[in-house]
């Protein structure tokens, strides 16, 4: 059990192997400074696996540290997607909306529609797909952002498992 009084923590869980799952936590450096490290750090990596630097990047993650390294076009990723949309609330918002993924062949793992907002009118709208190319993903968020149910900017993020 994690106690503190007041402050924000960060926490990663690790799966190994042997271990199973191993949980660090502590006490963040703050928003900024955070994410500032978790930036560089991948790029340090991109350098090491592009061979452009010596970096202190460890290549232990590999399963075979000696492996050639080969990097495909982003538009040939396929992973899932978490998606967050703000959307009119009202009846066939969520059609429309899979309609398009379905004919960019992205399907649906599950969808939470939040409370209304009575303010706008408007409802957050989340979409965890099932495995999809980037290509496809980026073209039918395009198409989708484009809807007239569709407020404000949407949300995209890999799920790397």
């Amino acid at each position: 059990m994690l106690a503190h009084v007041g402050g924000v923590f960060n926490a990663v869980c690790i799966i190994g192997d042997v271990v199973g799952p191993t949980l660090f936590c502590g006490q963040g450096a703050g928003e900024m400074p955070t994410s500032s490290a978790v930036v560089a750090d991948i790029i340090d990596a991109e350098k090491s696996i592009l061979g452009e630097t010596q970096s202190r990047v460890s290549r232990a993650w590999l399963a075979d540290s000696k492996a050639e390294i080969s990097l495909c076009p982003i538009d040939d990723v396929e992973t899932r997607y978490y998606v967050r949309l703000v959307v009119q609330d009202r009846p066939g918002v969520l059609a429309q909306i899979s309609n398009i993924l379905g004919e960019h062949h992205i399907s649906i793992a599950s969808v939470i529609q939040k409370e209304r907002h009575e303010v706008d009118e408007t409802a957050s709208l989340v979409i965890v797909t099932h495995k999809a190319s980037e290509k496809n993903m980026q073209f039918a968020m395009k198409e989708i952002e484009t809807l007239s149910v569709v407020k404000g900017a949407s949300q995209l993020i890999r799920i790397e498992e």
